[in-house]
């Protein structure tokens, strides 16, 4: 990619196949890399997302895998997780993160709304990140999704 990411892109997987690819992506050596960026476009819940079959995947589930324990050749590097998934509550709640402090979780949307998603554009969000990560590629992440969050909220 121009930002120097080895990109992978997997269309409309199983649970069981996610959950495969989160278990590979795991166990890759990331010793020589500064970072993992995993985004998510799905249907979903307030903590959880559907797979193509309509199997409900709670993101604990995904995001565990890249805990410091889990995948130590990670450990101290940032993990940024975007999801673009409508967010109706359920019960399910992302717990068990805590201690980890180099996570960065961003969402398409708050808890108990609906993701904006144009029919023929697709998701406005994730346009918005794109285009915002190519006009300012050198400015901080953290930066960056809060001009993503106030476009969308003016654009859209």
């Amino acid at each position: 990619s121009n930002l120097g990411f080895k990109i992978s892109r997997e269309n409309d997987l199983t649970k069981k196949e996610v959950m495969d690819l989160m278990s590979t992506v795991q166990h890759i050596d990331y010793h020589e890399m500064g970072s993992l960026f995993v985004i998510l476009l799905s249907h979903g819940e307030i903590e959880a997302i559907y797979s193509t079959n309509s199997e409900i995947i709670h993101l604990f589930d995904i995001i565990s895998h890249f805990t410091a324990e889990n995948c130590p050749s990670l450990a101290g590097k940032p993990k940024v997780f975007i999801i673009q998934a409508c967010r109706d509550y359920t019960d399910q709640a992302l717990t068990g993160l805590e201690c980890e402090s180099d996570f960065l979780i961003a969402y398409a949307t708050l808890p108990g709304h609906k993701a904006s998603h144009h029919t023929a554009k697709g998701s406005m969000y994730i346009q918005e990140l794109v285009h915002t990560l190519k006009e300012q590629p050198y400015n901080d992440l953290v930066s960056i999704l809060r001009i993503v969050q106030y476009n969308v909220l003016e654009r859209f």
